[in-house]
């Protein structure tokens, strides 16, 4: 229920939505209309975006799900997106987000080394 904005700072990322693929690197803008469905998959090594989201409420997520990092550094492999996706259905229909029950596109073919 709410448009998202990202801002890339550095890194790659692929964004995938309304239908489309777009490739976007340090300096793109891309906007992510409210009712899009929508995915990302970071192709560099990492990536700094700045991200907002309106109107607010999706910040929610993040605070209530999120996890501080222990140190600078990059999660492990392997760990789960979502570690308590209970807890996560719930935080995500408080905040007007809906979770489509589709293949991810972006993460079915990840991309070639």
């Amino acid at each position: 229920d709410q448009d998202e904005q990202f801002y890339v700072l550095d890194g790659e990322i692929t964004y995938a939505a309304g239908g489309r693929t777009l490739v976007a690197t340090a300096g793109s803008f891309v906007l992510i209309p409210r009712g899009t469905v929508h995915s990302f998959r970071v192709d560099s090594e990492t990536a700094t975006i700045l991200n907002s989201y309106t109107p607010a409420g999706f910040e929610q997520v993040i605070l209530e799900l999120g996890e501080p990092a222990a140190a600078r550094t990059l999660p492990p492999a392997g760990r789960p997106m979502i570690a308590h996706p209970e807890r996560a259905a719930e935080v995500f229909a408080r905040v007007g987000m809906h979770v489509i029950d589709a293949p991810d596109t972006l993460r079915e073919h990840p991309p070639a080394d």
